[in-house]
C-alpha cells in the first residue's frame, strides 16, 4: 500500500466533509463558539479591570477627602484653641486681681481696727463698698470666664475626637491594603 500524500488526504477531507454535512454543521461552530467564547472572556477580563481601578480611584478620593476633612477640622480647632489659650489667660488675671482686692480689704479692715488706718468711718464705708463692688464685677467675670472654657474645652475635645475618629479609620483602612 502507498502511503497517502498531502493532497490526497485534502482531496479526502473534502469528500467526507461534502460527504458528511451533519458532521461539517458541528465543527464550523464549535470553532465559532469558541472564539466569541474567547471573546467574551477578554471582555469580561477587561471589565473587571476596570472596576477594580474605578474601585481603587474611588477608595483614593474616599481618603483624599476625609484628609480635607482632618484639615479642615485642624484649622478650626486651631482659632477655638488660641481663644482658650486667652480665655485660661483671663481666668488667671481675674484670680488675680480677686486675690489682690481680698488682700486690700482686709488690709484696710485689720489697719482700721488696730487704728493705724486714719479714716472716718463714711470714708471707710465707701471704699470698702467701692472694693466689695470691684471683687463681686471681679468674681462675676471669673464664673463667666470659667463658664466660657468650659464650653471651649468641650468644643476642642469634640473636635479633636471627630480628627481622631477620622485618624483611626485611615489607619484601620491603611492596615487592610
Amino acid at each position: 500500500m502507498r502511503a497517502p500524500t498531502a493532497s490526497s488526504l485534502v482531496t479526502l477531507s473534502l469528500v467526507f466533509a461534502i460527504a458528511s454535512p451533519q458532521l461539517s454543521a458541528q465543527i464550523a461552530p464549535s470553532v465559532e463558539a469558541s472564539a466569541f467564547e474567547m471573546h467574551v472572556a477578554e471582555i469580561s477580563s477587561s471589565l473587571a479591570r476596570i472596576a477594580e481601578l474605578l474601585e481603587s480611584q474611588a477608595e483614593g478620593r474616599r481618603f483624599e477627602l476625609v484628609m480635607r476633612r482632618i484639615d479642615l477640622r485642624q484649622r478650626r480647632l486651631e482659632p477655638l484653641e488660641a481663644r482658650l489659650r486667652l480665655a485660661r489667660a483671663n481666668r488667671d488675671d481675674y484670680a488675680e486681681e480677686l486675690s489682690r482686692l481680698r488682700s486690700q480689704l482686709e488690709n484696710i479692715a485689720d489697719q482700721f481696727t488696730s487704728g493705724t488706718l486714719e479714716i472716718d468711718t463714711d470714708e471707710l464705708s465707701r471704699t470698702t463698698d467701692y472694693m466689695e463692688s470691684e471683687l463681686e464685677l471681679t468674681s462675676a467675670r471669673l464664673r463667666s470666664t470659667n463658664d466660657e472654657i468650659a464650653a471651649l474645652e468641650n468644643e476642642v475635645v469634640g473636635y479633636r475626637n471627630e480628627i481622631q475618629s477620622w485618624e483611626d479609620w485611615i489607619d484601620r483602612e491603611l492596615s487592610g491594603l
